[in-house]
């Protein structure tokens, strides 16, 4: 047996200093603590990243086919819907659905109190199951004199299910809608709920006075594994010189941007937390090696050079960083099991967007914290070791 590891071995698993032990156990407990901070730093903000994106996509599509025209739901500009173009979209890589739609700016009147509000009328409410997912009271739409509201509006004009409701467009003349409300929906995201509300196709056709070949736009589902980009470039390719493909990013830029910030955060956890395992252990080190100046003397009396007693703290440190590693990693497995399958920790929809916890984590994770958090505390336990080159043999027998 290398004999650098089998004294390694016996001054790490059977050494009767109390003091050796605090000090090991305090160094097991922040590289324990340092790495599951970092992976449930990472796995919510990711978590967070994505259902706060998924809540984009859902509601507004991954991309959407539109007029080249700004303002469109404003000056009633119009898709001519073409049975052969839409085939070739559902046969484009990577598409999984669509439907079309059009919006429509409208007054909401109530109890003597009016507000703006966007009516998005979907031609096929069946295929639009993100909305349908989110109703948290009614039904969907079955009839083009139906309409689906937020829970923000509900609360805010205290609108109840089969209630009806006053809407009033401002076109040419003044025409007036008179809607029952069916169903209720939330996605916690406010920007998205805070003034659309959802209804048939005919509605906004019967608004703008447009045949049953005209319709807004077209939103598109994407596939898990469809690159955005290579889609938007073929459905450019196919579309008419009048119409053009865009991605819901460009439709809210400012969300998706602040999205993105959050990965800031995220790195400055984990430098800050990966620093603070490499000077935890770069402390543990020296105490230990302090502790046992006496013990290293020796050994250089007998013969053994810098590099064999390095390698055996080398061995001492790498068995610390290893536990604390297996247990920090098995603590985040349970700690985001638990919250994955109960929500245990909640948040405030209006504050958060979403009612609790997000957390996604991948295998990859483990892999490259785990490798950076062994590294940069290997690093700084070699520098820790530089001390025992400074050890004279006589000395250290002297001062034991």
């Amino acid at each position: 047996m290398n004999y650098t590891f089998h004294i390694a071995k016996r001054i790490t698993l059977q050494s009767k200093r109390s003091f050796s032990k605090l000090i090991v156990r305090i160094a097991i407990a922040g590289i324990t603590l340092g790495i599951l901070v970092m992976l449930m730093s990472i796995g919510i903000i990711r978590g967070f990243k994505s259902t706060i994106k998924e809540k984009l996509n859902g509601f507004s599509g991954q991309v959407q086919i539109t007029a080249y025209h700004p303002n469109t739901f404003e000056n009633n500009y119009f898709i001519r819907r073409d049975l052969q173009t839409e085939q070739k979209i559902s046969g484009i890589k990577g598409v999984e659905s669509y439907f079309s739609y059009a919006s429509k700016v409208s007054l909401l009147k109530m109890n003597n109190r009016v507000e703006p509000v966007v009516l998005k009328g979907i031609s096929d409410i069946n295929s639009y199951d993100f909305i349908l997912k989110n109703i948290v009271d009614g039904v969907r739409i079955n009839q083009s004199n139906e309409v689906i509201i937020s829970k923000i509006i509900a609360d805010k004009f205290n609108l109840q299910l089969n209630e009806s409701a006053l809407f009033y467009f401002a076109d040419r003349v003044i025409k007036i809608r008179k809607l029952k409300i069916v169903g209720v929906y939330e996605t916690g995201i406010e920007e998205l709920d805070r003034n659309t509300l959802i209804c048939d196709l005919n509605l906004i056709r019967s608004v703008n006075d447009w045949s049953d070949n005209q319709t807004g736009a077209y939103q598109i589902k994407l596939k898990t594994d469809a690159n955005l980009e290579n889609v938007i470039d073929d459905l450019n390719n196919l579309l008419p010189i009048d119409q053009k493909a865009i991605s819901n990013q460009e439709l809210f830029p400012a969300m998706y941007d602040w999205v993105e910030l959050l990965n800031v955060n995220a790195k400055v956890i984990i430098i800050l937390m990966l620093l603070v395992a490499g000077i935890n252990m770069i402390s543990a080190l020296l105490i230990l090696i302090l502790e046992r100046t006496s013990f290293i003397g020796i050994l250089k009396t007998l013969g053994a050079g810098n590099a064999a007693i390095r390698k055996i703290f080398a061995y001492n440190a790498t068995y610390l960083i290893g536990l604390g590693l297996l247990i920090g990693n098995v603590l985040t497995i349970v700690f985001s099991q638990i919250q994955i399958h109960t929500h245990i920790i909640k948040l405030d929809q209006k504050s958060y967007f979403m009612s609790y916890v997000p957390i996604d984590l991948n295998l990859m994770d483990f892999v490259w914290l785990n490798a950076a958090t062994y590294l940069v505390s290997m690093m700084f336990v070699y520098l820790a070791s530089l001390l025992i080159t400074r050890i004279s043999p006589l000395k250290a027998i002297r001062f034991s």
